[in-house]
């Protein structure tokens, strides 16, 4: 057989796998922790997701995991216009399930996480678990793990609350999917180790390729 016909089979291949695995992108998304007996349970706000994730985490401070409660986001402040009134109608009737602590100012996952922290210093909280949806599970097991970790033990209860069947059909869910991967290679790129060493190694690449031109380049 031809050696482009070999090329050509590859590059089939490869283009294949590489279809397959966008196709299943959500499923690299999904996880969670099994909660266990922790100093608070810290519920993220999600636009629409908001009350169910209020839902399991109030269903967590009444089996007893914890007796601290923080609820996050700007759809628990009465004044933003992403302002959640179910959400917050349903919180203000369990008011006496937990010791509550309310941000309303945090508009994304990294800003509560440093709530959190700074929480867990003035309480001498130890342990959290975290609620959220699963398709978010593995972000916000990073962003909490950067900021609170050693000092806070961090679980991510999950639930599930967003169907991806077919998501590239459905431009909604094509949105999710991108905007996780988006805000995900940000903060690996921006704020980890994987990230840094990336960048290094870009720029090691880019000075050798010009060191190379240049040391190749004709004399006038």
């Amino acid at each position: 057989m031809k050696k482009s016909v070999w090329v050509s089979l590859a590059v089939a291949c490869l283009a294949t796998l590489c279809f397959l695995s966008v196709l299943r992108l959500p499923e690299f998304f999904k996880g969670g922790d099994l909660p266990e007996r922790a100093d608070v349970i810290v519920v993220l706000a999600g636009g629409e997701r908001s009350l169910t994730r209020l839902e399991e985490g109030l269903r967590l401070v009444r089996t007893g995991y914890a007796t601290n409660l923080v609820v996050s986001g700007v759809e628990f402040n009465p004044r933003s216009e992403f302002f959640d009134e179910p959400t917050w109608e349903l919180l203000q009737r369990n008011l006496t399930t937990a010791h509550l602590f309310v941000d309303p100012q945090s508009d994304f996952t990294q800003k509560t996480a440093r709530f959190v922290r700074g929480l867990a210093q003035r309480e001498g909280w130890r342990s959290a678990l975290v609620v959220t949806s699963e398709y978010h599970w593995r972000r916000t097991r990073m962003l909490f793990r950067y900021e609170c970790e050693p000092a806070l033990l961090v679980r991510i209860v999950t639930i599930k609350d967003q169907s991806f069947d077919r998501w590239w059909r459905n431009s909604y869910r094509a949105w999710l999917v991108f905007s996780e991967c988006r805000a995900l290679a940000s903060f690996l790129l921006a704020q980890s180790y994987y990230g840094v060493a990336a960048l290094a190694v870009l720029v090691l690449i880019a000075g050798a390729f010009m060191l190379g031109i240049r040391m190749t380049k004709p004399s006038p």
